[in-house]
This record gives structure tokens, sequence and C-alpha cells, in this order.
């Protein structure tokens, strides 16, 4: 549950989409269950609204620090994640992130989280040696 609050590490695309479309799930589920009390007066109007407001603000704050972490897999600084904010430019970066494969092998941001080793080319004075 911590690593969900911490900007550190890499994500997979599968495990940003689990974790995105779970956070959006729970946040859907509250937002049914605190609308119900406060149809039924269960809830007074402005409690509803707060339930509802910091439940927003902590779904998001979660998906930032997803989106971030799965920037981190394509070896990208959190900071790109402020071109999402850019329509069109925000856009593109967005669907990028999820059909562009994370880099292979550690990277700076942590180890593979798929446990890949880094692709290392040969040298042709390598490759000549080894044929040898």
């Amino acid at each position: 549950m911590k690593e969900f609050f911490l900007f550190r590490g890499r994500l997979r695309r599968r495990a940003f989409w689990g974790r995105v479309l779970g956070v959006y799930s729970l946040a859907f589920g509250w937002y049914a269950v605190v609308c119900q009390l406060a149809v039924r007066q269960a809830l007074p109007e402005a409690g509803a609204v707060l339930l509802i407001s910091a439940a927003i603000v902590l779904a998001t704050v979660i998906v930032v620090i997803q989106s971030i972490k799965r920037l981190h897999d394509l070896n990208l600084s959190g900071w790109w994640g402020l071109l999402l904010l850019m329509p069109w430019i925000g856009y593109g970066l967005g669907i990028g992130m999820q059909l562009v494969e994370g880099s292979s092998g550690p990277n700076r941001f942590g180890p593979d989280p798929k446990g890949r080793t880094a692709y290392v080319q040969r040298s042709s004075a390598q490759k000549s040696s080894s044929a040898e």
C-alpha cells in the first residue's frame, strides 16, 4: 500500500493499468455510496460534497504518482508528466506512455520490473574475436 504513494521506482504497463483502474473503481464506488447516503438524508449535503471532493483529490494524487512511475519505466523524468496538462501534446504522451514498452534492464530509476537485463550491443571487434 505504501508504494502507491512513493514516487520512486518503475511501473510496467499492466501494473499501471491495474492500479489506475482499481483506483478509479474504488473512487466510483465511494461516490455511489456517498450519493446514496445523501439521497436517503443519512448524510448532510455538505458532508457528501466534502467526502466526494476528498476522494477525487486522493484518486488524482494516486493516479499522478502511478503515471510518474510509468514515465520512469520509459526512462523519462516525472517532470515530463507536466506535458500531460497541455492539449494535444498531452494526448500523444498519454497514449504513447501506454503503448511503448519500458526500457530493458535497469535504468536511473531502478531495476527492470520484468527482470530483464540490459541489451548490450557488441562492437565489431568483439564479434570478430568470438567468431574465431
